[in-house]
């Protein structure tokens, strides 16, 4: 019985150490497969890095970890690509969370080398690419991309960012792609790749969203569409563009707008273009407000369409308060040297005013302020530039404008009519202003306007115009001095007038002839009024004639002829010179004051004879020297005989 219990007692002690030894063995086993695991990651690891390395041949290549899941695949992680550019530290060209290898990744592959890795699966990647100051990015040393095993797996990539900027650029360039969630398929027949397809969705920077399909070719050749929704349009979106884009496109430097773009993306192997793009679409709900334009817009619309070298927007119309606008226009070659521009515009209802004046060609302001233009227009623009020449063709309709030529500053008001630049000439046709509120009809042809403008301009109203402190104020000085002298009254008609110049540069020749209507005149020099006044006014360059005036001095009758001519030489002033011949006049007061203003002894005299009555015949020629302040009355009365008089018209002393 003792010795079964001992014989019972050595099996269990032998089975306790045969349990603890199969234990110890068991996490032997387990202890060497995890420490070969570990090795087999490493070398996994290494691996990775270096056929990454091999591939992207000039990169710093770096990984932080890798897992054989045998049966699933092969999981990397932390995988950073950094580079150099411009002489820069290096900076983090791309970065991935997770890229996970499909295959069935046992040992006998893994030692093979043929993984026959079936999809390769992208989370959390980070690309930044910089464009270098020689235009490249340094994105593009990353392709071709790598093969794994000889094999072409279907690729997925999402929740990654991808951020686009230039060397030595500020913070608020570049943009950025976001939640890229994008599919990549290879298609192979007979055993051979013949493209890669991707499609796929994103967010960014100014857009909500972004759908792109398209193909890759193993020669390099690739295309690539899709749409852009959401799209804000803003001069921070204009900052982020690359900067040779953004410098030609700095005319949109004030836009906002929402927008929705189709676009196509192609590069042909051999091909000069780095890509060939195209991008069309809508632009809605826009305001433009650009300094270099007549008035702010809002209400944008467009349709646009871009590509490699030809910019069009067609359709747009807009606001600016009362005013609208259509346009179009194309821009071809707008990234050359050497862009040509046309476009054409409707404006209605544009008021005139300092923004329509700083929206002219600098050479043309000064003629812009020879005119003190003010009202609203209608216009109708086409415009064409090429190898730097503008060729306008623009027509102008006032519907309501005043205006005031600075050399005869009187005010024309109402103006309506057509005024058209068409190339170097500029027309003005059915074109009629007020001039307190006479009409006054205008027509002109100009060449070259400017300073240096020939051509010609024509005037006359449809009535008399008052002879009034606003016409004698629109006078030269000298011609005010000489109104003022004869302090005119009663109205003028223009019956014709002509201003002309024949060569460039050279002199100006008026010519304006005008019919006085009821006037007075009382010449502060002879001061006799002179009423009822009709006859005709020439002005030819400056020089004043007088022809058949007729007029009445109580009872008296008068006519009159005279010139007024500047001086010759240095002299500054003129000379007037006044022929009057008078019936009948009356031997008053008037007449004897203005005796006495030239020779006060005769005033005298004429005091002790008392003279009444009438001279039936008088002469006088009046001469006044503005240089010399001198004014010389020649007078010459007759008195008819008793058998020509009759009763009323002696003379008494």
């Amino acid at each position: 019985m003792g010795e079964r219990r001992a014989y019972v007692g050595r099996l269990v002690s032998l089975g306790r150490w045969l349990l603890l030894a199969a234990l110890v063995g068991a996490a032997g086993v387990v202890v060497g497969r995890h420490l070969i695991q570990v090795q087999l990651d490493e070398r996994i690891r290494v691996r990775v890095r270096a056929l990454l390395a091999d591939q992207f041949r000039g990169v710093e290549v770096h990984v932080q970890a890798a897992r054989r899941i045998e049966g699933k695949g092969i999981e990397i992680r932390g995988i950073a690509l950094d580079v150099r550019q411009d002489g820069q530290p290096s900076h983090r060209l791309v970065y991935v969370d997770e890229l996970f290898a499909s295959c069935k990744a046992d040992l006998r592959d893994l030692l093979s080398g043929d993984l026959s890795v079936q999809q390769l699966s992208v989370r959390g990647m980070r690309v930044c690419a910089v464009r270098g100051r020689d235009g490249q990015w340094d994105i593009a040393r990353l392709f071709p991309l790598p093969a794994f095993g000889g094999s072409r797996p279907m690729v997925s990539i999402e929740g990654s960012t991808v951020e686009f900027r230039e060397s030595g650029q500020g913070a608020e360039s570049g943009w950025a792609l976001r939640d890229i969630r994008v599919t990549v398929r290879p298609e192979v027949q007979g055993g051979r790749l013949v493209r890669y397809q991707l499609g796929g969705t994103m967010l960014g920077d100014h857009f909500k969203r972004v759908k792109i399909a398209g193909e890759v070719h193993p020669n390099g050749t690739w295309s690539a569409g899709g749409t852009i929704d959401g799209l804000e349009m803003s001069p921070r979106m204009l900052v982020a563009l690359p900067s040779d884009v953004a410098s030609h496109l700095s005319f949109l430097a004030t836009l906002r707008a929402r927008a929705h773009f189709e676009f196509r993306l192609a590069h042909e192997q051999g091909d000069r273009e780095p890509v060939r793009w195209v991008l069309q679409g809508h632009l809605s709900e826009g305001d433009l407000d650009d300094p270099r334009l007549p008035l702010p817009l809002t209400e944008l619309d467009a349709d646009v369409y871009c590509d490699n070298g030809q910019l069009r927007i067609d359709g747009v119309t807009a606001r600016s308060g009362p005013t609208s606008l259509e346009l179009s226009c194309r821009y071809d070659e707008y990234l050359s040297d050497k862009p040509r521009l046309h476009l054409s515009a409707r404006i209605t209802d544009l008021a005139l005013d300092e923004r329509v004046r700083m929206a002219l060609p600098a050479a043309l302001r000064p003629e812009w302020d020879q005119y003190a233009l003010a009202g609203r227009v209608d216009a109708v623009v086409n415009l064409s530039v090429a190898d730097g020449l503008i060729a306008p063709d623009i027509e102008v309709t006032c519907r309501d404008v005043s205006f005031a030529y600075r050399e005869f500053p009187y005010p024309f008001q109402h103006a309506r009519g057509v005024v058209r630049l068409k190339g170097r000439t500029l027309q003005v046709s059915d074109f009629t202003a007020e001039a307190s509120g006479v009409a006054v009809h205008l027509a002109a042809e100009f060449h070259d306007p400017g300073p240096r403008a020939t051509g010609w301009l024509t005037a006359r109203s449809a009535g008399p115009v008052p002879l009034d402190e606003t016409l004698i104020l629109a006078l030269n000085p000298a011609g005010q001095r000489t109104a003022r002298m004869l302090r005119p009254a009663g109205a003028l008609s223009l019956v014709s007038g002509r201003f002309e110049r024949q060569v460039p540069g050279g002199p100006r020749h008026t010519r304006w002839e005008l019919d006085l209507d009821a006037c007075s005149v009382l010449y502060e020099l002879f001061p006799v009024p002179i009423d009822n006044v009709t006859g005709k006014l020439i002005v030819t360059d400056g020089t004043w004639e007088l022809q058949n005036l007729h007029g009445h001095h109580g009872s008296g009758y008068v006519t009159c002829d005279g010139t007024w001519s500047r001086a010759s030489g240095d002299r500054k002033g003129g000379e007037l010179t006044l022929r009057l011949q008078c019936a009948d006049v009356p031997l008053d007061d008037a007449l004897r004051g203005a005796v006495g203003r030239i020779n006060a002894g005769a005033e005298q005299v004429w005091a002790d004879l008392r003279p009444r009555g009438t001279i039936d015949h008088l002469d006088a020629v009046v001469r006044y020297d503005s240089d010399a302040k001198r004014t010389t009355v020649t007078l010459t009365g007759e008195k008819w005989g008793p058998d020509q008089n009759v009763e009323g018209r002696s003379i008494n002393i």
